[in-house]
């Protein structure tokens, strides 16, 4: 393919949301196959990105995509203070989006850079005017109000879902004449395309942010969805009928999940796993924008140790002093060794190799916000889900597991994180319902295997997708042509 193209540069760019990030740059990765790639990511994440893609760019054994940095605007949060739902999100937008926006007023298309070459540009330390100059460039959905200026530049973008094709049907059925408070029902979830729950956004204050989305849907040179073909069959009708819909060009290319193994510093975790009988692991993550209260910490914690399965909790350091003083002793004891006990019941700690983790045969259940990066990421790898919705289209993603018996979703939950606290028994049930252990039995896997087949459904479903007449490989190789 690389012989029937014109070698471009192409400019990605994401707000500081890693769930966001990651996806992108594994698309990153396998655009610099053909064409120059550059990055531009906010500040706040800036040094942990380059983490990423220096793994990346290890495992592709060559240097792939250039990272350029764009400030962005205090936080509104303090360090470990809880935050989760719209209002996490509209702190993003606020300190991030004034300075997209600015970096993208000083990009100038590929084709004028011999009519401007004498111009003196301003932007950004560390960005080089060759940076400048594109040929096109894809936004993260979010960003597509700041992406606005790339229209009147006369550059071609394209924006980057991370999300299924329901979070453009709600961009796309936006309507500024609604006020945000229209209905205050109790439940601030609204019918989405394809069915199911997302986030009614005019019941929120980032209503006037996304309208700038809505906007900018039609200009776009096409959507790119972290998405399968085969899993929003039903989206793809419903959103048909659209206005803005009907000529924009849609391109599959999931699964983008993140392929290393752990790096060196993380094979302990790998090496504790190994220890453990197939199937019997427990896996604890709720993304990185939502922390749950001191009360609610407590509560997963006991929750974990009633289901009997030794479990990997991934959760910010300044949440652990709200975890039970045994458990605290239990971290101490664990940071000062190189590696922790075999025996060890647990490992609770700031960040974890999720994917890793999730290849890992000993891993049984994963206990997940249903963002849709971590479905598509537990499903590539075969591990059914107990779903612990927030905010967004997680929601929606934690009710398609359910229907496609690949996950079990916690009633209740999904609104905010404060919403109601999920007990310890409860938490402890559904764990053992989707290993499919008794109430008597330790969680190893052995019990009915019904959310484990739903889940090794959609497995097979994503590596069909891969293969080379698959249609997410399809659908890339359209898209690197930028046509």
């Amino acid at each position: 393919m690389s012989e029937s193209i014109r070698r471009k540069h192409i400019l990605l760019a994401t707000p500081p949301l890693i769930g966001h990030a990651v996806p992108l740059l594994q698309l990153g990765g396998k655009l610099s196959r053909h064409h120059r790639v550059t990055f531009a990511v906010s500040r706040s994440i800036v040094e942990r990105f380059r983490d990423s893609l220096k793994e990346y760019d290890d495992r592709m054994g060559e240097s792939s995509v250039r990272v350029v940095e764009v400030p962005e605007r205090p936080s509104a949060y303090q360090p470990g203070e809880p935050r989760g739902g719209p209002s996490a999100l509209r702190d993003i937008f606020n300190r991030t989006f004034p300075d997209m926006r600015e970096f993208f007023a000083s990009l100038r298309p590929n084709s004028s850079r011999t009519a401007i070459k004498n111009e003196r540009f301003t932007h950004p330390s560390g960005v080089e005017d060759n940076d400048l100059f594109v040929d096109a460039v894809i936004v993260d959905n979010f960003l597509g109000g700041p992406a606005s200026v790339l229209r009147q530049a006369g550059i071609p973008y394209y924006l980057f879902n991370t999300a299924r094709v329901a979070l453009t049907h709600v961009f796309l059925s936006l309507n500024m004449d609604v006020p945000e408070n229209y209905a205050k029902r109790d439940s601030p979830f609204a019918h989405a395309a394809g069915g199911g729950k997302m986030y009614d956004v005019h019941k929120e204050g980032n209503k006037d942010i996304l309208m700038e989305n809505h906007e900018t849907i039609p200009w776009a040179s096409g959507i790119i969805f972290n998405s399968l073909r085969a899993a929003e069959e039903n989206s793809l009708r419903e959103i048909a009928g659209l206005p803005g819909a009907e000529s924009l060009k849609m391109f599959f290319v999931a699964p983008l999940c993140s392929q290393d193994l752990a790096s060196q510093s993380e094979k302990p975790i790998i090496h504790w796993l190994d220890d453990k009988p197939r199937g019997s692991v427990v896996y604890f993550a709720l993304g990185s924008i939502a922390v749950p209260s001191a009360a609610q910490t407590a509560e997963i914690a006991k929750g974990l140790l009633l289901s009997k399965a030794p479990f990997i909790w991934s959760l910010p350091t300044a949440q652990h002093s709200h975890l039970p003083a045994d458990i605290q002793r239990t971290i101490q004891e664990q940071n000062s060794q190189e590696c922790p006990d075999p025996a060890t019941p647990f490992l609770i700690l700031p960040w974890v190799p999720q994917t890793a983790v999730l290849k890992h045969p000993s891993t049984g259940v994963f206990v997940s916000h249903c963002g849709w990066n971590s479905t598509l990421e537990t499903l590539s790898c075969g591990v059914p889900v107990v779903g612990w919705p927030m905010f967004a289209d997680q929601m929606l993603n934690a009710e398609w597991l359910e229907t496609e018996a690949a996950g079990r979703l916690i009633p209740g939950t999904g609104e905010t994180m404060e919403s109601r606290l999920v007990a310890a028994e409860e938490l402890a049930n559904v764990v053992r319902e989707v290993a499919g252990a008794s109430s008597d039995d330790a969680v190893v896997g052995a019990g009915t295997p019904g959310y484990r087949e739903g889940a090794l459904k959609w497995q097979v479903k994503i590596r069909e997708a891969l293969a080379d007449n698959g249609s997410s490989t399809q659908d890339f190789l359209k898209l690197a042509r930028f046509e």
